[in-house]
């Protein structure tokens, strides 16, 4: 038996093993439920994608940005899993979702594997809210989500591709002062975070790939043009001045809902060298833009490029002497064309904070339509403020 674990109404939650390789290969194979989880038919699974499993599990807790635990009865039979993911502590902002084999089902297992990461969420993360998306067709998720305590927030239109048919996601969530107002007279709980066995404590840092920029510094010899500005790939230098954000504490804000910290002048890091690689396989595109007078405008950005479900996101930043000339919303109308004329994507998805007046114009500018508020989602200056969902889709856009 695994000795660290918790304990909740006759179920065990504890971290996965090796031993469980073959109780994961099953439940990622239940097609039923992976058509909702993975919103489309996903391919058959092997023991190597069970012992990649195992390894998110491990590298999540050991990063402490997802918290995945196997549920299992008193016989450490396994049941399903349950897992907080997407775990944002400064936004106090996380994702979650609960899995249980068939034969488990309609005995309450998910619900109190669910309420027991909730409570772990809440007590000992310290987090606010808790989101669940879910396709529109998934309608026991649903019930469930609501059964809980979830609420429904928002709508986006057909954001999953499931057989053969685009869906609506829901978004379903719940903060913490509606999870304690159900829950005031639960159980005190054990709160330690399970520790990981030893036969899957290996280093898997040496199997992870060294970053290798291979940046080419020439200047590029194709571009796109829009009126009077130029799009093309960006460049090191220009990766530099994109700092200036950081010491321009109100749009930061707004662009990272935090205060900037001051940053070191020198050669770009291993993030900003990846951005100037223009591959799809980064599932996002980031472009300079120049004016005629071959000055450096800011960057437009594809970003969140989901190729299966069709759906991607943007962003953009103007440098503070170039702003209020429409740069932005000319080279963002040109790219989301470039993703649905020749990425054959199918929805563009924006979001904004609560009050940032700028880019809800420029979204309204480029035809984007409300779709629904996630409330109290973002921690900004002291206090939790809205998240305003827009959306468009391809043939709206061509309309």
């Amino acid at each position: 038996m695994s000795e660290y674990f918790w304990e909740a109404d006759g179920i065990l939650l504890r971290v996965f093993e090796e031993r469980d390789a073959e109780c994961i290969c099953n439940m990622l194979n239940d097609s039923s439920a992976r058509v909702v989880c993975d919103h489309g038919m996903p391919l058959p699974y092997g023991t190597q994608d069970a012992q990649a499993f195992i390894e998110y599990a491990y590298e999540g807790l050991q990063r402490g940005d997802a918290v995945c635990l196997a549920i299992s009865d008193r016989q450490e039979n396994i049941c399903g899993y349950v897992n907080l993911s997407r775990i944002d502590e400064r936004a106090g902002f996380a994702n979650l979702c609960v899995y249980v084999s068939e034969a488990y089902r309609n005995r309450g297992i998910a619900a109190v594997a669910t309420t027991r990461m909730l409570t772990y969420a809440f007590d000992e993360r310290r987090l606010h809210k808790i989101e669940m998306p879910i396709p529109e067709t998934a309608e026991s998720a649903s019930r469930f989500a609501e059964n809980i305590g979830f609420t429904k927030e928002y709508e986006k239109k057909e954001s999953y591709y499931i057989d053969g048919s685009y869906v609506n996601e829901l978004g379903y969530g719940i903060t913490e002062e509606a999870f304690r107002a159900r829950n005031k007279h639960r159980d005190e709980i054990e709160t330690p975070l399970p520790k990981q066995d030893a036969a899957i404590r290996e280093d898997t840092a040496g199997r992870m790939e060294a970053h290798t920029s291979g940046i080419d510094d020439t200047k590029s010899k194709s571009y796109w043009q829009v009126d009077e500005l130029l799009l093309r790939p960006i460049r090191e230098e220009e990766c530099i001045i994109n700092r200036e954000l950081l010491l321009e504490s109100d749009a930061y804000r707004f662009y990272e809902n935090t205060v900037g910290l001051p940053y070191f002048v020198g050669e770009a890091d291993e993030q900003e060298a990846d951005c100037m690689v223009m591959d799809l396989d980064g599932k996002r595109l980031l472009f300079a833009m120049e004016d005629c007078s071959g000055n450096y405008v800011g960057n437009v950005q594809l970003h969140s490029i989901d190729r299966r479900h069709g759906t991607f996101s943007f962003s953009f930043f103007t440098r503070k002497q170039y702003r209020g000339k429409g740069y932005a919303t000319k080279a963002l109308r040109k790219i989301i064309t470039y993703a649905f004329d020749e990425l054959r994507l199918h929805k563009c998805e924006g979001t904004y904070n609560e009050g940032n007046d700028a880019s809800k114009r420029v979204m309204e500018k480029l035809g984007l339509t409300y779709e629904g508020t996630k409330k109290e989602t973002v921690f900004y200056k002291g206090t939790y403020i809205d998240a305003v969902c827009m959306g468009i889709t391809a043939e709206e856009w061509n309309r």
